[in-house]
């Protein structure tokens, strides 16, 4: 029975932030965070983390991640080395950023597997391995994270941790484009541009300049123009 009104408790909590009665939602994901409820806890967190329902305090954002966090909650422990990476509302330790991050990826929590890639990547709070980076970002981007494929097709393209493979390349930033990730779409459209990876593709191209354009990214109206006179020369 008991389990049974904290379920529906929690349900009512999720239920009123959704709507942005962020004021139910706080005094709901209270109660529970309080009896040791550890969804109720990380989502207590992300609501003083944000200062929805109550004025913003990082530190106890802090206090209700952790407590989360160390009863395994995934998100939680992705959210803690976020915080610690970047030093976002709290002291930047790449220590504790791998700490955290590595809870949440051995869980295959997509999103930390792929921040972990980043870590390995740069050799932030690790030593530097390419190997291990893409071994993440593949695991990440077979969970479906776009980001993984982007980061996955520039690992593939360069021969950085793997044999380079410049179709393999085309075929992960496709993936990430198809994501609607605006940086993997404008990548794209240079690749079917140039021919590298995939059949050059001038009408392809265009496309996808004229779609990562309209998200903003620089340099894509410059390269759709190009295109677009490449192709008024070629039909006349």
């Amino acid at each position: 029975m008991a389990q049974e009104v904290r379920g529906s408790d929690l349900d009512k909590a999720m239920s009123a932030y959704d709507n942005q009665d962020f004021d139910t939602a706080f005094r709901l994901f209270s109660s529970l965070a309080a009896s040791g409820d550890a969804e109720a806890q990380y989502r207590l967190g992300t609501m003083y983390y944000n200062g929805k329902g109550v004025a913003e305090s990082p530190t106890s954002a802090m206090i209700w991640y952790r407590k989360a966090a160390l009863q395994g909650n995934v998100m939680a422990e992705n959210e803690l080395g976020i915080m610690y990476s970047e030093g976002r509302k709290t002291q930047k330790s790449p220590e504790k950023a791998v700490q955290w991050t590595k809870m949440a990826a051995d869980k295959e929590f997509p999103q930390a597997m792929y921040n972990l890639g980043t870590f390995y990547e740069r050799g932030f709070g690790v030593a530097a391995d390419y190997a291990e980076a893409v071994r993440l970002y593949t695991l990440a981007s077979e969970g479906g994270l776009a980001q993984a494929s982007y980061c996955l097709a520039h690992m593939y393209y360069g021969g950085y941790g793997v044999t380079m493979d410049r179709v393999k390349a085309a075929q992960l930033c496709k993936k990430a484009a198809d994501a609607e990730l605006p940086n993997a779409i404008y990548d794209l459209g240079i690749l079917y541009y140039d021919g590298d990876g995939v059949p050059k593709d001038l009408d392809a191209a265009l496309t996808c300049f004229e779609k990562a354009a309209k998200y903003g990214v620089k340099g894509a109206s410059d390269y759709y123009r190009k295109t677009e006179d490449e192709l008024s020369r070629t039909r006349n």
